[in-house]
């Protein structure tokens, strides 16, 4: 077993490289985004990863609700930026006749009806 005052110091020592830069080793990688918001400096919009890294991208606004292959070409503290390669959906069918590769998922719309008892159960 170590000194807990010697796992400690190694652990603060650990915590203070690492935590400069957490996403060394992700430039260069192509991940897929989704795109939910324009960023505060007005230029990028932001997306996100599976794993929720915060990428951001420049492109129109036209591209928020939509998904995106992105490759990172540079990586800060908080967030690493992107450029697109290819958007995956725009949410509309017109996206395939604009010579875009188009994912699309179509939802069928459901009807909820509201019920007067409710129960829960545990």
């Amino acid at each position: 077993m170590f000194p807990s005052t010697s796992v400690k110091k190694r652990s603060r020592e650990l915590t203070s490289v690492l935590s400069h830069l957490p996403h060394v080793g992700t430039e260069g990688k192509v991940e897929r985004i989704w795109i939910t918001e324009i960023a505060t400096d007005g230029i990028h919009l932001v997306g996100h990863t599976k794993g929720y890294i915060q990428v951001l991208v420049v492109g129109p606004e036209s591209m928020l609700g939509t998904s995106a292959i992105v490759k990172i070409t540079s990586v800060g503290r908080w967030s690493v930026f992107g450029e697109v390669i290819e958007i995956l959906n725009r949410g509309s069918a017109s996206s395939e006749s604009q010579g875009t590769h188009c994912a699309q998922t179509r939802v069928k719309p459901v009807h909820v009806q509201k019920s007067q008892n409710i129960v829960l159960m545990n």
